[in-house]
């Protein structure tokens, strides 16, 4: 299967605060991304695309840069400290755990997960 080339990442990602209202519209730059996933074998995620494009914009921005996918995913989308969120809907996590793991096939982190080495208990 042959590789689709990635848009090249901007100098600046976008801010990891989201605004409130209607969801804003998918920037050219995750656009040109999400066009380029089903060449490389990865479903587009239409949930997060309808009630989420800010969401795929800082996925975007983070793509192809393991530590700042690492950082994004770990901080700001699964693990939230702010207080009264709902969280997103089960389908919307199911999307990112999707891209998150063909991310991670794509480009493997240059040091293993800390928790790789922990022996699995008998």
């Amino acid at each position: 299967m042959q590789r689709a080339a990635l848009p090249p990442r901007t100098p600046a990602a976008p801010s990891l605060a989201r605004s409130s209202g209607s969801p804003k519209p998918l920037s050219p730059f995750a656009s040109r991304w999400l066009d380029a996933l089903p060449a490389l074998g990865i479903p587009a995620p239409a949930l997060l695309l309808e009630r989420f494009p800010h969401v795929l914009d800082k996925i975007a921005a983070a793509w192809g840069f393991p530590a700042d996918m690492a950082s994004l995913m770990g901080e700001d989308l699964l693990v939230d400290r702010r207080v009264g969120r709902a969280g997103f809907p089960f389908p919307a996590l199911l999307e990112i755990h999707a891209l998150l793991e063909a991310h991670d096939r794509l480009h493997p982190r240059a040091s293993p997960c800390p928790w790789d080495s922990v022996p699995a208990r008998a």
